[in-house]
């Protein structure tokens, strides 16, 4: 997993880790957004996977409690 490398340095440490190991998947994340997803995507398949933390982070949350009361 690359975290937090820009698109241009994630591709070439991509390069050298699958020149060492070929058949290794290569994960990025980190600071990835919708609009800068584009420049991580290639066609040499040097990046296999793009995370996105956009399910876990920046959404509103509702802030609630729940009291159960038996008798």
């Amino acid at each position: 997993m690359l975290d937090n490398f820009d698109a241009i340095e994630a591709k070439r440490t991509a390069k050298k880790v699958k020149e060492v190991k070929a058949g290794i998947i290569v994960e990025v994340s980190g600071g990835i957004t919708i609009e800068s997803m584009k420049n991580y995507i290639d066609n040499e398949g040097l990046i296999d996977v793009v995370s996105m933390s956009a399910l876990t982070q920046g959404y509103n949350c509702a802030d609630y409690s729940l009291k159960i009361v038996s008798h």
